[in-house]
């Protein structure tokens, strides 16, 4: 549990970054009057299996979580979230999106 709330955590605190970094460079992060219009988006990974280090026991499940979280009580749009789990967080898929 430890490991994929550390995960959850840092992806966290990749996603605060790259909001201070849209700040820093110009880009005005999304205001509360986006979110009310359905501007929220979401990319949410969760990564449990891996080739080699240990495996994590809850990674994908905590970001499936998320992602139900997000659609249900957040009412965001299921199709502004995009799940990446395990061999499909691919650095290609990720960048993609």
């Amino acid at each position: 549990m430890k490991k994929s709330l550390f995960f959850f955590l840092l992806i966290f605190s990749f996603s605060v970054f790259a909001q201070e970094e849209k700040l820093i460079r110009g880009v005005q992060a999304p205001t509360n009057s986006d979110i009310d219009k359905g501007q929220t988006w979401a990319v949410v990974i969760g990564v449990s299996d891996y080739q080699n280090i240990q495996d994590l026991k809850y990674a994908d499940n905590d970001a499936l979580l998320v992602s139900k979280y997000l659609i249900e009580t957040r009412k965001i749009n299921p199709n502004q979230i995009k799940l990446f789990l395990n061999q499909n967080a691919s650095r290609v898929n990720i960048t993609a999106e």
